[in-house]
């Protein structure tokens, strides 16, 4: 996560608190993604963090590294709800399959069921834009003022 805020706009001389809270925000979407699908799948799992882990982790540095490159954490991205739902969208796309197959290797999956995929994209993605969209929205609308 250090990275992904090291490389976003240090030279600007922006304020960072609007990219750590959108960071923050993209990690507790992939907490909830990882341990809800976890707890819906195995109720009452003693070792539900560890069990998560490999979903969690999967998807949190495939996003993160993704987004960096997509430059979604950029200033001029985060003030603008267009763009952020844009560059947004499109890592999302991007980013969502490379994480699924990865998940699927780690797990020693040879299938990937469908409904995995459609609640992956479709939640998640989701998420994500509301969280994206959103913050933009209040940001612009903030520096406006």
């Amino acid at each position: 996560m250090l990275y992904v805020l090291r490389i976003c706009d240090y030279a600007s001389g922006m304020n960072k608190k609007p990219q750590i809270i959108l960071v923050m925000g993209d990690i507790v979407i992939f907490m909830f993604f990882a341990f809800t699908g976890r707890e819906t799948h195995a109720p009452g799992d003693v070792n539900l963090i560890v069990n998560a882990l490999p979903t969690l982790l999967t998807f949190l540095i495939v996003w993160l590294t993704i987004a960096t490159v997509g430059r979604v954490y950029r200033s001029d991205v985060m003030f603008n709800p267009r763009s952020a739902l844009l560059r947004t969208l499109i890592t999302w796309i991007i980013a969502a399959p490379i994480a699924i197959v990865i998940r699927a290797i780690l797990l020693s999956r040879t299938a990937i069921p469908w409904q995995f995929v459609a609640v992956t994209l479709g939640l998640v993605g989701m998420l994500l834009l509301l969280w994206h969209g959103g913050t933009a929205w209040l940001l612009a609308k903030r520096k406006m003022a």
